[in-house]
């Protein structure tokens, strides 16, 4: 079984480190502010950018899609869904957002090339790559939607 982070890595390491320097640029005016009004706003905006960071994190570093001879299982600190191979309607690759971000999908239901629709126990999305991809064509003999 392999598993693969739902965003790609290199997504998770930017955004913390991104939502770092702001946390400590809003720590910092927050310290060196004179004006009590301001010092309040930056400690609001503080304690927003530690939840961005703490969901960002979780987004991006525990949720997880693992594959293997079982199927498919998407897993996350709070649940975990589970398809088999057998009760899989389609896997494809679709653009879910504007931009060239590919995802990789796999759905109870045969679904068209467009895929929306949030993770649930019928659907998993994921980054595209051509290693899950690999992966997937070890224990999928169907045809992958989208892939050229």
């Amino acid at each position: 079984m392999k598993t693969f982070y739902v965003t790609k890595t290199y997504i998770g390491v930017v955004g913390t480190i991104g939502m770092s320097i702001g946390l400590l640029m809003f720590i910092g005016l927050f310290s060196f502010s004179p004006d009590k009004n301001l010092r309040l706003l930056m400690l609001l905006l503080a304690l927003l950018a530690i939840y961005c960071l703490y969901e960002g994190v979780k987004l991006w570093f525990f949720q997880t899609i693992q594959i293997g001879k079982e199927g498919v299982e998407y897993r996350n600190p709070n649940l975990s869904y589970k398809m088999r191979w057998d009760d899989i309607g389609s896997i494809g690759v679709t653009n879910r957002s504007p931009g060239f971000k590919k995802w990789i999908y796999f759905s109870l239901k045969e679904e068209p090339n467009y895929v929306t629709g949030d993770i649930s126990q019928d659907l998993f999305v994921m980054n595209y790559r051509k290693s899950v991809i690999y992966e997937v064509q070890k224990y999928w003999s169907k045809e992958i939607n989208g892939l050229k």
